[in-house]
């Protein structure tokens, strides 16, 4: 196939993008290419009816038949240590020819339109696709929505090295397997924990995007913030069937931990109407938000037909002056024994920089790293 002539279009038929990812896509099963055919189609369609964004779907063929799919853009809301740059995303392929064909196909794009720094695999949206190329999965066939997903046998690296691409940042997932960590105990009592309902997290959607803006935004090589995140995140909050709400798991949480701002928190969840997939810490003085944990349930189970029993842990965040008081931890311990009576026993904490010293420090004596993925980076001549 190799030898044969690659052809690339570039696709806004949504039609014609559905059976492109059904063709060229990787995924342990059907059923799961066809969920994430489906979830990208309806993306796309949205994506396409905003002349604003600089949105491309490059799709490679042998004859009729697809062999290759990239996306590249430049999304509002992404930055790359404080600035906008050019992405792409989803790439897949079958053959080396058609894998060079697109990257380049984007190079041209993003030369046309004067951008000069380019990333890749940043996938949009972030809630499916997660952010880099997997190289190291420890959980193969075990995929988790919102992190990256690709054939490991596909020389993806070394192309886009051969092309000019340097390895920029590497992400680790690590399996979050201790439910209390020994810093919870530092929680004090001008901290309390707890839910919003979806309606209240969208109303103090502001807070949440400054605590991120001001810890992230300045030193982060990938972050996707703004309201449509937040938007995001709530609509797939909303495809979790109701069914997974009742309490599969009769424990004492008192048996896991004696800190009261934890157990009072635990006893005033509701889940008819708080979001359990979302959790905060507050200043009882000013009920201001001082942390946020963020987490993403596991989707690709759901439409497996299986229970949902993992959850990504996406974003934790502390909002600076407010470090040092167990509120890292004492979210994790809210989060983690509150999933156990829903049915969730595995929590993985994904897209964790390599130099982030700080966090590595609070999280790795309780985890094991599961999966590595990378972010390659080139400047563009002009």
């Amino acid at each position: 196939m190799n030898d044969q002539k690659v052809i690339l279009r570039d696709v806004k038929d949504v039609s014609e993008i559905y059976n492109a990812i059904l063709n060229t896509f990787y995924a342990p099963n059907k059923d799961l290419l066809i969920f994430i055919a489906d979830y990208l189609k309806n993306y796309f369609q949205e994506q396409f009816k905003k002349a604003e964004n600089h949105n491309k779907v490059f799709i490679a063929y042998s004859g009729e038949n697809p062999i290759g799919f990239i996306t590249a853009q430049v999304n509002p809301n992404y930055k790359s240590r404080n600035k906008t740059c050019g992405t792409f995303g989803y790439l897949n392929a079958k053959t080396r020819k058609a894998c060079v064909k697109l990257i380049k196909s984007t190079e041209e794009f993003f030369s046309s339109i004067s951008v000069r720094k380019v990333r890749g695999n940043v996938n949009f949206p972030k809630g499916l696709g997660g952010t880099g190329i997997l190289f190291e999965d420890k959980r193969k066939n075990n995929p988790l929505f919102g992190v990256p997903l690709n054939d490991l046998e596909f020389p993806y690296i070394p192309i886009l090295e051969d092309l000019g691409y340097k390895q920029d940042t590497l992400y680790h997932s690590v399996h979050v397997y201790n439910k209390i960590w020994e810093n919870a105990k530092k929680v004090k009592g001008a901290i309390c924990f707890g839910y919003l309902s979806p309606q209240e997290i969208l109303e103090r959607h502001t807070e949440i995007l400054n605590i991120a803006k001001n810890v992230f935004g300045p030193i982060l090589p990938d972050t996707s913030g703004g309201i449509e995140r937040i938007k995001e995140l709530l609509d797939i909050y909303s495809k979790v069937p109701h069914s997974f709400y009742a309490i599969k798991d009769e424990f004492d949480p008192k048996k896991f931990t004696d800190i009261p701002e934890i157990l009072d928190a635990l006893e005033r969840f509701n889940p008819k109407k708080h979001s359990i997939w979302a959790g905060f810490a507050f200043d009882k003085r000013t009920k201001e938000i001082v942390g946020v944990a963020l987490s993403i349930p596991n989707l690709y189970q759901m439409c497996m037909g299986q229970p949902i029993t993992e959850v990504n842990a996406d974003t934790m965040i502390v909002k600076e002056g407010y470090e040092g008081r167990g509120i890292f931890s004492g979210m994790n311990a809210m989060g983690q024994l509150n999933f156990k009576r829903y049915g969730v026993d595995y929590v993985e904490g994904t897209t964790i920089w390599d130099k982030s010293d700080r966090v590595f420090k609070k999280i790795v004596p309780y985890t094991n790293i599961v999966r590595k993925y990378i972010v390659f980076q080139k400047r563009l001549k002009k």
